[in-house]
């Protein structure tokens, strides 16, 4: 894991991030020494998490594979969530008895204030823990135990309910992971999956992306393929819509190709080049045979599928040149519309806004940075956050039960900064999942 990043990620050379190699290399010595002592398969891998976590880049994964060890799993029969600041229980097992009530808020456990306590066992293997959306996707996992020998198990927590405090003893169950699955859907927030294309009868269009895959090869590319070219036949009805809702919901990322699609199609370029909010100016590719191997890959996958890889082959051309003059970066400036000033101050027709959760991520974020830049206002939940490293790749641990994700370029100039989320600017507190409810606030905006 060590070797792979120091010779294919951008943070380990990257000089307005010092902080990267440092933890490279303090994480390989703590790894060193949990390694001299794991005898399990958890020890193993809540090793590798954690080692993953130190960098708080959520591009930056260990993903294990189907023949992973299972994990022997126990939870204390109830599951928390953050809401509004603070950790309550969301869910508990209906068949035992002597649990916290749902609603209950969690104070502490074993002496240790509950915001601690989320931080070492949850945020110490996932990263990113300041963030509210990485919070809000993790806090389930706070009286869980999935066989992490590097936790302590918890023997009483403090809870305040109804104006009354009362302390719980924990009482550790084993679990089948599809039954916590099942727990953790009703505790934790859901992640969207279905597309939409719709145009209401107020002159209202909802289009939802929970996905912006890369592959050619999956069902999602041909789906978002199919809504791009409807997009583009309705392109005239769009602009001179009433309103456009771009529903980003569960969208984990991808590809960043779409967001940009979309938006040439919504605004035209004179609008988008007079619009004031700074773009990114470039990325710098880390240049190393792996990196333009991966992107070959991605090449002859594009070609396969009869799908358009022509800027891909140009970024592999660039990419083998500056290797063979021995460069260790390749910059990429970022092309975007000129400036047209006798437009600036132009309204367009159409108002556009963007509904975002917790789970955007990635090109989710790339697609509302840019739509923002463009006009659009963000609704709903504040996003979840990324690092300037970006366009990953999978790389096998020599194992082979695991592989290692890892960016291969860094944007410079991004005017969202490192690990910074987008906020809405109208904030949603009922359910996300209430799509009419939605609808009728989105409206009254």
């Amino acid at each position: 894991m060590h070797d792979i990043l120091g010779s294919d990620h951008p943070g380990t050379i990257d000089l307005q991030n010092p902080q990267f190699a440092v933890n490279l290399d303090k994480g390989l010595e703590a790894i060193k020494t949990q390694a001299a002592v794991v005898r399990t398969a958890g020890g193993w891998y809540w090793a590798l998490k954690g080692y993953a976590a130190l960098f708080d880049d959520a591009h930056l994964q260990v993903v294990f594979s189907d023949t992973a060890p299972a994990l022997p799993t126990r939870w204390a029969g109830f599951l928390t969530r953050y809401s509004r600041g603070e950790l309550i229980v969301a869910y508990r097992d209906p068949a035992m008895q002597g649990l916290p009530a749902v609603g209950a808020r969690l104070l502490a456990c074993d002496g240790i204030p509950a915001d601690k306590l989320a931080a070492a066992r949850v945020g110490r293997f996932v990263g990113q823990w300041s963030l509210e959306a990485q919070r809000t996707k993790f806090a389930a996992w706070l009286v869980e135990d999935r066989g992490n020998p590097w936790l302590t198990t918890l023997r009483s927590c403090r809870f305040s309910f109804a104006g009354r405090e009362r302390s719980y003893a924990t009482k550790w169950r084993p679990i089948a992971a599809v039954d916590l699955a099942a727990a953790e859907a009703r505790a934790m927030p859901k992640r969207r999956t279905e597309f939409a294309y719709r145009q209401l009868e107020d002159s209202t269009w909802w289009l939802s992306f929970p996905d912006f895959s890369g592959n050619p090869q999956g069902a999602d590319f041909k789906i978002l393929t199919s809504v791009i070219a409807r997009m583009r036949a309705d392109q005239r009805a769009l602009r001179g819509a009433r309103r456009i809702v771009l529903d980003v919901r569960g969208n984990g990322g991808g590809s960043s190709a779409w967001g940009d699609d979309i938006a040439a199609t919504i605004w035209d370029d004179d609008w988008r080049a007079a619009h004031p909010v700074p773009r990114p100016q470039a990325v710098d590719w880390r240049v190393s045979r792996g990196n333009i191997a991966a992107l070959q890959g991605y090449v002859d996958s594009y070609k396969a599928s009869g799908s358009d890889a022509s800027g891909l082959e140009e970024e592999v051309t660039a990419m083998k040149a500056a290797d063979q003059a021995h460069e260790i970066w390749w910059h990429q400036p970022m092309a975007f519309p000129s400036q047209a000033a006798a437009d600036r101050g132009r309204t367009p027709q159409v108002k556009v806004f963007v509904l975002t959760d917790e789970w955007c991520f990635s090109a989710c974020l790339d697609a509302v940075d840019e739509w923002k830049a463009d006009g659009a206002v963000q609704v709903g939940r504040a996003t979840g956050a990324d690092t300037l490293y970006i366009e990953n790749k999978l790389v096998p641990l020599p194992s082979g039960k695991a592989q290692l994700a890892v960016s291969m370029k860094v944007y410079r100039g991004r005017a969202r900064g490192n690990n910074q989320p987008q906020v809405p600017e109208h904030v949603w507190q009922g359910s996300m999942d209430d799509d009419p409810a939605l609808l009728r606030w989105i409206k009254g905006l």
